[in-house]
């Protein structure tokens, strides 16, 4: 929990609320504690309870280390924190946090699809042109053609023209045939036409 939570807020006590990473710390500094005066004697507790707590906690922060718990942490905050920053005005701040989001799971369609949103408020078109092609590659390879759609709608928003080479313009034309957005297949079927 301390590992993959890490930033969630727990109460402690009842009156006060601080991360679970330090919840847990305090937890195991306590055990840590008890065994110890167990074992000198000083203490009036079985030490066994305490010391399996330990071997629990140690255990728990171990074997997340090949589950890779701490990664998704990581874009999970990101991705919570993202829009929170883009309410509060601050594009680079969430363009920031879809950017670490994207370093622990690259092949996040959704993220990429809300960093060219991003990129578009900051009007840098070219990276939002990137992360909204790369986006379509994603949502095309696993076959989400109404994500497809969405993608598609939101790149013509942004761009007076929105170029693609001639396979992928042609596969997102299917996937808004197969999503039954008529004028977005005939969009991408005319600028195949025109361009190809």
């Amino acid at each position: 929990f301390a590992v993959r939570y890490w930033g969630t807020k727990v109460h402690v006590l009842l009156l006060f609320i601080v991360p679970a990473v330090w919840a847990v710390g305090l937890f195991v500094a306590y055990q840590i504690v008890e065994g110890v005066l167990a074992l000198t004697g000083s203490g009036s507790r079985d030490m066994v309870a305490n010391w399996a707590h330990i071997g629990g906690f140690f255990f728990g922060a171990f074997i997340a280390i090949p589950l890779k718990m701490r990664q998704d942490s990581h874009r999970e905050y990101s991705l919570e924190d993202a829009p929170s920053a883009l309410a509060d005005g601050n594009p680079d701040v969430a363009a920031s946090h879809y950017r670490q989001a994207l370093i622990a799971s690259p092949d996040d369609a959704e993220a990429h699809h809300a960093l060219a949103k991003v990129y578009v408020r900051l009007r840098q078109g070219e990276a939002a042109h990137r992360y909204f092609t790369e986006a379509l590659r994603l949502f095309l390879r696993s076959h989400q053609s109404l994500a497809v759609a969405r993608v598609y709608e939101d790149a013509l928003t942004s761009f007076d023209a929105f170029p693609l080479n001639a396979v992928l313009l042609q596969r997102v034309a299917s996937a808004c045939e197969e999503s039954e957005q008529f004028m977005l297949a005939i969009r991408s079927l005319s600028d195949l036409c025109r361009e190809y």
